[in-house]
């Protein structure tokens, strides 16, 4: 068994000003061969009081928390931790300090390496309530996993990466403005026939005579609760470095590869737990989604490392979405493209 202690406190004034402070941390844990349960405790209360009634003015830190944790010992090959906190905070309210807010936190951590793979993931769920204040109580969720990995020798490899979170989104805004000289990026089409400029009847420019507009963004004061997940994944395959001096078919196989790549971001105002967590839910409504950025991009190589010839054919999916004050912008695009 393990045991720690510190202890601080300090007392001190001047005129009619008066600072206490106190700091206690202890801890406690039990060491066996593959679990270390244990029990952290914190305290950290500050206050700056004024006149003989002792009114609060102020303070730094003024809290306390219970923490236990279960985490794996140091001479095992992996890892873990996983822990629990209850928090209370205290805040000035009409010279007096009182409970408020008070949380929960709890934390999952596990990393593992293998020879030709690695993991790792964590997680984290926070709940805030305010006890003393009329504000609606806060739940954050984060998460993240990396994996990175390689198989048959190395030729094919991957790397995915997921992480989960919550925030806010601000509303954007755009305003077209024309541009001088033609040296704009947008152009404006009257798709109603009505004669006014509206913000969905700006598009991309393609040719040099119909960049007549710029797009200039305005920020505004406007957050919408937003649950945000990120998906990255990208997967390489080659064929195997022997096949170069076989010769033959296998020697004009070994010219060609792959490099494919999938990218996801997406929020959502949704509270069910699952539309948070899947950035692959088919939403009937893509009102639904605040933000959507999603690429997918695949490239054929033929005798890539090659410096006489060779080439690569790529396909590039593309799906844009954003929320502006006026409405939602959405764009789709799809491209194939030779190189040689």
């Amino acid at each position: 068994m393990a045991l720690r202690q510190e202890f601080f406190r300090l007392n001190s004034s001047q005129d009619t000003l008066a600072s206490t402070w106190t700091r206690d941390k202890a801890n406690v844990s039990l060491n066996s061969k593959i679990f270390v349960p244990g029990y952290h405790f914190s305290l950290d209360q500050n206050a700056l009081t004024k006149g003989e009634r002792d009114s609060v003015m102020s303070k730094a830190m003024n809290f306390k928390e219970h923490l236990v944790f279960l985490k794996s010992n140091d001479s095992l090959p992996y890892s873990f931790l996983a822990d629990a906190a209850w928090r209370q905070d205290n805040a000035p309210f009409f010279g007096r300090l009182l409970n408020d807010p008070k949380a929960f936190t709890s934390n999952i951590t596990f990393p593992k390496q293998w020879t030709q793979h690695s993991l790792g993931t964590t997680f984290t769920y926070r709940e805030v309530t305010y006890l003393q204040r009329n504000l609606p109580s806060e739940l954050t969720i984060m998460g993240k996993l990396d994996y990175q990995g390689s198989l048959l020798g190395n030729t094919i490899s991957s790397d995915l990466s997921y992480a989960i979170g919550t925030g806010c989104e601000l509303h954007r805004k755009f305003i077209f403005f024309s541009a001088p000289n033609r040296d704009g990026t947008h152009t404006w089409r009257d798709d109603d026939g009505d004669g006014i400029q509206q913000l969905n009847e700006f598009y991309l420019a393609i040719n040099p005579e119909e960049k007549q507009y710029i797009k200039v963004f305005v920020p505004t004061d406007t957050f919408l609760q937003a649950y945000t997940s990120i998906f990255n994944y990208r997967l390489q395959s080659k064929f195997p470095e022997s096949w170069k001096q076989e010769g033959g078919l296998k020697a004009f196989l070994f010219k060609f590869s792959n490099t494919t790549s999938l990218s996801v971001e997406e929020k959502v105002p949704s509270t069910n737990f699952k539309d948070r967590i899947n950035p692959f839910v088919r939403r009937t409504d893509r009102a639904d989604i605040l933000p959507l950025r999603q690429v997918f991009r695949s490239s054929f190589f033929f005798n890539r490392a090659s410096a006489e010839y060779g080439f690569d054919l790529s396909l590039f999916d593309s799906q844009f979405k954003q929320l502006l004050s006026e409405g939602i912008e959405d764009l789709i695009q799809r491209d194939w493209k030779l190189n040689t």
